[in-house]
């Protein structure tokens, strides 16, 4: 049986965590819409990120311990990889869509690695006591 503690916990974990899975899932959706709607082709880079961040949202969905960190993890290095790109589409805002899909992007990886830090620091928090 579980104590009252571990449900309160739980219970503040997991908007943190819906959260994340929603920045998860529209990471996917930003990446289909990409490659679908603006670039007109699929090529496995894009497909592959967009297969992790869907795979991630179902670990964080799950409830696994260590899917928060992994989730904020993923949306840096998101990050990290497509600082020159994010950047020069910023810049750019005359084309439209790819103006948008920098700042969803964007958006959803600031969405992400917060949620997923706080969902983090709660889960590991609630297992040290």
């Amino acid at each position: 049986m579980k104590s009252a503690a571990y449900s309160v916990a739980k219970d503040r974990w997991k908007p943190a965590s819906i959260l994340l899975a929603a920045a998860l899932i529209g990471n996917a959706a930003a990446f289909v819409y990409v490659q679908g709607i603006v670039e007109r082709t699929f090529i496995p880079p894009g497909v592959l990120f967009a297969a992790v961040s869907l795979a991630l949202a179902a670990l964080v969905l799950r409830g696994s311990r260590w899917a928060p960190a992994l989730g904020a993890g993923w949306f840096v290095l998101l990050v990290a990889i497509s600082v020159p790109l994010i950047a020069n589409d910023l810049a750019n805002p005359a084309a439209l869509h790819k103006f948008a899909w920098s700042a969803v992007v964007l958006l959803n990886a600031v969405v992400g690695i917060a949620s997923g830090a706080s969902a983090t620091v709660v889960t590991l928090g609630r297992r040290a006591h």
